[in-house]
């Protein structure tokens, strides 16, 4: 039917130099995906920090057995950022880098100070404005008798 051509001499390839190039073409795939991540991590860590000062950059890391263990829900990968109150370190999931700003004790504390102002103002809204003057009315005659 159709005659076999012969293959010019300059196109032929061996198999060794075939897997060379498969080889050569893998590692080139690995560095542009490489790239593209150091690129998108970049990218992400610019977005944190406008957020959350505390964010420490290039912290980004995989989460190891250890990360896991300390945090209970970890899924990948990990960074750290400094408490703002007191500077130490804490280790977080990356997605909860742009809300977490302290670290376990002064997180506790702040949410104490929080549900203190909560029942503070809970408490003064029902106090009604005539007991409010009422209250300063006594202040004042109680500084005009010391006066």
């Amino acid at each position: 039917m159709s005659a076999v051509t012969a293959i010019p001499e300059s196109l032929e390839v061996s198999v060794s130099q075939i897997s060379d190039l498969k080889a050569r073409q893998a590692e080139l795939k690995t560095l542009q995906r490489a790239v593209k991540d150091r690129a998108a991590t970049e990218a992400w860590e610019t977005k944190v920090l406008v957020r959350n000062p505390n964010y420490q950059v290039g912290s980004v890391r995989a989460a190891t057995d250890l990360d896991r263990e300390q945090l209970g829900h970890c899924h990948g990968k990990v960074c750290t950022i400094k408490c703002q109150v007191c500077g130490s370190e804490r280790t977080v999931n990356v997605q909860d880098a742009f809300q977490v700003k302290f670290c376990g004790e002064c997180r506790k504390q702040a949410g104490r100070e929080a549900a203190k102002e909560k029942r503070a103002a809970k408490k003064l809204a029902g106090i009604s404005r005539e007991d409010i003057e009422r209250q300063i009315a006594e202040l004042n005659k109680a500084l005009t008798r010391v006066a």
